[in-house]
């Protein structure tokens, strides 16, 4: 079997840096562990990559180097396809159920739309160039809320909870979730896994203008310092 720890850094910008040995993550310390360990090996999307490990570990970092994010030869296609199951610990399922994006590129949703960056990119092997890599991200005012899909998953038997020593954990079979949020969103038009506010797309436009000049917000610059080795 293979294990894979997210190490996304989806606050990456058109034209930055991102070096698969060395960059660090901002999905937390289990990841910079992984990352720093040499049982893993780093998959070479430079918004939404993954350490992984395991006996093929390096031919699936090959394999699955797809230019999207959700594509589906990307490592969450390859998720669904092998029946994968995601654990969290102490995470809400709103942070932890990143695999909802793959469902909606590959099902198909309208507030949603590719996005193209070119990163200066360093491979695994210290080869350097420029890649472009792509992402299905929110339209202004969008947002996902997880919270009615909770009963929705457990109803199919796709998600399951508890607490051990003091921490909670979610365990989602990810094949049994695909099916449940593709009904959700071609049935009941997406509204088990978003919404739309005013409030959201007017930050969201305040955001696009700072950009412009160059400004990040303070988790942007707090991810930032924290992916310098």
């Amino acid at each position: 079997g293979l294990v894979l720890v997210p190490t996304f850094n989806f606050d990456l910008r058109d034209g930055d840096v991102f070096d698969v040995k060395r960059t660090r993550s901002i999905s937390g310390a289990l990841a910079n562990a992984a990352i720093a360990n040499q049982r893993f090996v780093r998959t070479s999307h430079a918004l939404h990559s993954f350490a992984v490990a395991g006996g093929n570990a390096p031919e699936f970092a090959r394999t699955h180097d797809a230019p999207g994010s959700f594509d589906a030869d990307s490592p969450f296609g390859a998720l669904k396809e092998r029946k994968g199951v995601l654990l969290a610990f102490d995470l809400p399922l709103n942070d932890a159920l990143t695999f909802a994006h793959f469902v909606e590129q590959a099902v198909g949703v309208p507030y949603r739309e590719h996005i193209a960056f070119n990163i200066h990119h360093s491979d695994a092997n210290g080869r350097v160039c420029e890649r472009r890599f792509t992402a299905f991200v929110k339209k202004f005012g969008h947002t996902n809320d997880f919270t009615p899909l909770d009963p929705l998953l457990r109803k199919a038997g796709a998600l399951s909870s508890g607490t051990i020593d003091g921490s909670q954990w979610l365990r989602v079979d990810l094949a049994a979730a695909y099916d449940v949020i593709a009904d959700d969103i071609r049935l009941n038009k997406a509204r088990s896994i978003h919404r739309f506010s005013g409030k959201l797309w007017l930050r969201d436009q305040m955001k696009a203008v700072l950009r412009t000049f160059g400004y990040r917000t303070r988790r942007e610059r707090m991810a930032h310092a924290a992916r310098t080795p």
